[in-house]
């Protein structure tokens, strides 16, 4: 589920028990053709309801159920219109499952991202083009996998993301946006401001007074008596972290990081901020030509030091605001679907991947610092100098690149994932370096731990994806497969897939006196 359509908001069923009930009437093993009819009824009035805003996953089951009603009830003796309904009802299922995960995709990456099955999108194409006609079993078999897949991705999922909402919690919820609204884009602005060491209104560029929300910069701080940018990123920051503090407000974590990771472009440009910290800083530095290709920690901390702070302290106060209230799980969760999404822009992809890799480093140090203060029986509830000095001379940590979690009270065991997300994420991203790099954030984060065979094991699993994508380059131990190893394999794979929309038929076929349009009937 995309979480970031999934905060509170207006649904098209009135309520979780007559979501529950339509789930029931057309799943139930003892569903009747009755029931499902009558579902079908409730998602027609869904969709009247909520008109282009009815969700995805209702129109995938609505268009599968109206055929399947049709089917069911035998009211049409015709075969061959039956057929065509199954087969409009499908394509439209698949154009409307596509939307899913919008993007420069194919259709069949799309399928992959989905988990869909790809003889489906094969189905589809042939039916869009009319290449061939289709057995009703073959359409009735797809039409089946189809209803099973939309079940498990939307209607199970989102039983876990909705709840019955009364009036004083919506309008909770309504204020809580308005006002999000207002302060992180105000918040971003004094951010990037703060950032580029902009004090006041006599160093703005012409181009931000021209813009339209410069007004409402110009009267918040006069109405607020901010005299500069940084006292006024600094009122920000207390409003905002006042308002995720408070009891008197129904914050929704998902809302939250929906407006954070929407309304503030300069947090979503963090690589380039950051990168360009380090560019800059080398370019003024004293060193040769070759020297300066090479950027080692200890250099990048004397650089980032004699320069302006990075865009990692920048922000070392919100995020460590997010782990104060617990909401660390999430924003690395959120973070990883914006990284996932080849849909989303270059930038907002590396600075999600920028995020999440500075969080991961930074608890893992967390964990060094609660480790040594324990040993040495210090006892430290702030980010103070003393933390710092710890952070630094202890740890050997630049601090101009990870945040301090000290206080924040959170476990040292606190962030964990199983094996199989690991494993999951290996299988769903493309192999790259920043991938790679990715994957070894997150494996000290496994639990339970990892024996050292299985580390190896996974890390090699890595090594075999990553080098998948440089040309040129095998692995020592790369097996090298024949054709008929391959025919073997995807025989197998074929024999394991309990239902699917084609199967193998073994027969003794002259391929040499039939047309290349043969049919193979289930």
């Amino acid at each position: 589920m995309d979480l970031f359509n999934s905060f509170h908001k207006v649904s098209c069923w009135i309520s979780v028990r007559e979501f529950k009930t339509v789930v029931k009437l057309i799943y139930d093993e003892k569903s009747t053709i009755a029931d499902k009819k009558r579902a079908l009824n409730i998602l027609q009035a869904w969709k009247i309801r909520r008109a282009q805003d009815t969700p995805l996953g209702v129109l995938c089951t609505l268009v599968l159920l109206d055929v399947l009603v049709k089917d069911l009830e035998g009211k049409i003796n015709d075969t061959s219109v039956i057929n065509v309904l199954y087969q409009n009802s499908l394509m439209k299922f698949i154009n409307y499952a596509s939307s899913f995960n919008m993007g420069n995709f194919t259709m069949y990456a799309i399928a992959k991202n989905l988990q869909l099955d790809s003889s489906l999108i094969d189905l589809r194409h042939s039916i869009a083009h009319g290449k061939q006609t289709f057995d009703l079993d073959v359409l009735r078999n797809s039409h089946e996998i189809c209803l099973k897949w939309i079940k498990g991705y939307y209607w199970d999922k989102e039983i876990d993301n909705i709840s019955d909402v009364n009036i004083i919690d919506l309008r909770f919820d309504l204020e809580l946006d308005e006002k999000l609204d207002i302060i992180f884009p105000l918040y971003d602005f004094f951010a990037e401001f703060t950032h580029k060491n902009i004090k006041n209104f006599d160093q703005l560029d012409d181009s931000v007074k021209a813009s339209d929300r410069w007004p409402t910069i110009k009267n918040y701080m006069a109405s607020k008596k901010l005299v500069n940018f940084r006292q006024a990123f600094n009122h920000f920051k207390t409003v905002l972290f006042n308002t995720m503090a408070s009891k008197s407000v129904r914050l929704n974590q998902k809302t939250f990081f929906y407006a954070l990771l929407t309304k503030c472009d300069y947090f979503m440009q963090a690589y380039e901020h950051f990168s360009q910290t380090i560019l800059n800083a080398t370019n003024d530095s004293n060193y040769d030509d070759e020297e300066a290709q090479i950027v080692t920690p200890a250099k990048r901390a004397k650089l980032t030091n004699s320069h302006n702070r990075t865009v990692v302290n920048l922000y070392q106060d919100l995020i460590w605001q997010i782990a104060k209230n617990d909401y660390l799980k999430l924003f690395i969760e959120m973070l990883l679907q914006i990284y996932r999404n080849e849909g989303e822009k270059k930038s907002r992809r590396q600075s999600a991947h920028f995020w999440i890799t500075i969080t991961l480093k930074s608890y893992q140090y967390y964990q060094k610092y609660c480790k040594f203060t324990k040993s040495n029986a210090i006892s430290q509830t702030e980010v103070s100098q003393d933390a710092r000095n710890i952070y630094s001379y202890q740890l050997n940590v630049d601090l101009n690149n990870v945040i301090i979690f000290v206080g924040t009270q959170m476990l040292p065991s606190y962030l964990k994932y199983s094996s199989e997300f690991l494993t999951n994420l290996i299988e769903n991203l493309n192999g790259t370096d920043e991938d790679c790099e990715l994957f070894m954030q997150f494996m000290p984060m496994i639990y339970p731990p990892l024996s050292t065979k299985q580390f190896d094991e996974m890390k090699k699993l890595i090594d075999i994806k990553t080098s998948k994508r440089r040309c040129g380059k095998s692995m020592e131990d790369e097996i090298v497969h024949t054709v008929d190893d391959l025919l073997k394999s995807n025989e197998a794979n074929v024999a394991k897939r309990k239902k699917n929309v084609w199967k193998r038929e073994d027969s003794k076929i002259c391929w040499s006196s039939l047309p290349i349009g043969y049919e193979f009937r289930v």
